[in-house]
């Protein structure tokens, strides 16, 4: 009786522990996930909604696959209005914490519940995952969708419901594929567990042949129809031909180059996590590398997706994301490693160690992403009495993903609108905003005549820093917009022909 209760005690203490870190999760991905203005990578997915534009031949000429606009489709479908940022970004959030649900179960198929636990909290506190969860983007479909194609993969070790367990892993993994082509950095590990439980496994030759029939049927009726429609179409345009000149292909090899972009990645991915992280992710793989034998897939998964980028990828931008999938996992056994090498009090310290670690984490990334009292990164947030890092917009990567930023379009829109009906006019205007931030907000046309406004925003996104448009004369501040007290936004008429 004794023991029976403990299991219980033990059961209900690891279901609570597990509702808060995903509790934490969702918290930090969906308190104030509709303040922010949509940003560059938003609106190209948003303003084709906007336009109506998504049926099967705009689908079949994008870069991406066509997940991230059937999504917003379906939201559109109820009749939301597309500025209403939180409901749009909401499937995603949804997605976000469901991918790293999929990502817990995978590890735990594999690895046990205690590095399951740790490598998912590496992942979901990691800065650019929260910022993924907050944006209408591809990034937390290929995350749902990859992790439920390995963990329904990784059951195949059982005996039981092979059929059905291929089909839904081929089947998530194609979705994975036709959200973007990120999908080939999963393909090591999709591949691993396919030789291991299927092709190289004691399977006799007719459950064999139907097992592998599962796994090809959603790649014959789902992806090939798809990939070979894409092809023809997407792949015949030379736009985007060059496109993908400008990011993949061979980049040649010399230390020099190696080694800058190893920096790069580091300088990248600590804007999203300015402390610690990196270093304790860092320092927790090697361990792992070298106290687990169980780490060596992981290691070289990591070094594949390395390499990937090092010798084929030309500009890696936040892609560099899919390189934490194997490295949390790497961390994970790592703090297990530690966590096994003491005994008695000392591996209970090790347990609080990384609860305050994650605690940090957590707190962290509520300030970048969740807290909107500072403008990060544009603006140095305090986190525990430490500075972050000062960024300029000459030091800032172009593209900033998931930080809340606001500058007031919608109140830029609807008084331009109101002026525009007010003077019996269409008055069109310039920005020295990202072009496309504009052209979705404002029912104005882009450009200059006679009479035009000139928009200028304080710190945008397209890092023209100069907002007061000094070389336009004949201009008079006809609006001013603040956010926190401070002007964000300056609206100036233009009369071309004043004196």
């Amino acid at each position: 009786m004794f023991e029976k209760n403990i299991a219980v005690i033990i059961k209900y203490a690891n279901f609570i522990m597990l509702g808060t870190i995903f509790l934490s999760f969702v918290l930090l991905r969906l308190i104030n996930l509709g303040y922010s203005e949509y940003i560059p990578d938003e609106t190209t997915v948003m303003t084709p909604v906007k336009n109506s534009q998504i049926d099967t031949g705009f689908l079949l000429a994008q870069r991406k696959g066509p997940m991230q606009f059937l999504t917003v489709r379906v939201v559109n479908i109820f009749g939301i209005n597309v500025f209403d940022e939180f409901s749009y970004r909401f499937p995603f959030f949804l997605a976000s914490v469901l991918g790293l649900f999929f990502f817990y179960k995978f590890i735990r198929n594999l690895e046990g519940q205690f590095v399951a636990v740790v490598a998912t909290l590496f992942l979901g506190l990691n800065g650019l995952f929260i910022a993924f969860g907050r944006v209408v983007q591809y990034q937390s479909l290929n995350l749902l969708f990859s992790f439920a194609g390995l963990y329904f993969l990784s059951l195949l070790k059982e005996e039981q419901h092979k059929i059905r367990n291929s089909l839904l892993g081929s089947l998530f993994l194609c979705l994975s594929f036709m959200s973007h082509w990120d999908m080939v950095f999963i393909l090591p590990p999709a591949l691993f567990l396919i030789f291991k439980y299927v092709l190289f496994s004691g399977l006799r030759g007719r459950q064999k042949r139907s097992v592998v029939g599962a796994l090809l049927l959603p790649v014959l009726v789902i992806f090939l129809p798809f990939f070979v429609n894409y092809s023809s179409v997407a792949l015949a345009d030379a736009g985007n031909i060059s496109y993908f000149k400008t990011r993949v292909g061979y980049t040649g090899i010399s230390l020099e180059s190696i080694m800058y972009d190893l920096k790069e990645y580091v300088v990248k991915v600590e804007l999203y996590n300015p402390f610690v992280y990196t270093y304790v992710l860092g320092v927790l793989a090697f361990a792992g590398l070298i106290g687990s034998k169980r780490s060596y897939p992981y290691f070289y998964w990591f070094l594949l997706s390395l390499a990937v980028f090092i010798f084929l990828v030309i500009k890696p931008g936040t892609h560099v994301y899919n390189m934490f999938y194997p490295s949390a996992v790497l961390a994970a056994l790592g703090a297990h490693y530690f966590y096994q090498l003491f005994k008695g009090l000392l591996s209970k310290a090790i347990i609080v160690a990384l609860a305050v670690l994650f605690s940090f984490f957590a707190y962290q990334g509520y300030l970048l992403f969740a807290d909107t009292k500072a403008d990060y990164p544009w603006s140095q947030e305090d986190i525990l009495g430490h500075k972050t890092k000062p960024y300029s917009h000459q030091s800032l990567p172009n593209n900033i993903i998931g930080f809340p930023i606001y500058r007031g379009w919608k109140e830029a829109a609807e008084f331009l609108e109101g002026e525009n009906a007010r003077n019996g006019a269409d008055i069109p205007y310039i920005t020295n905003e990202e072009s496309s931030i504009g052209c979705f907000y404002l029912p104005l046309r882009y450009g200059k005549e006679s009479e035009y406004y000139a928009i200028g925003v304080k710190r945008p996104l397209s890092f023209v820093n100069d907002y007061t448009f000094p070389s336009i004369k004949n201009k008079k501040t006809i609006k001013r917009i603040e956010v926190y007290g401070e002007n964000t936004m300056r609206i100036y008429k233009v009369n071309v022909n004043e004196e």
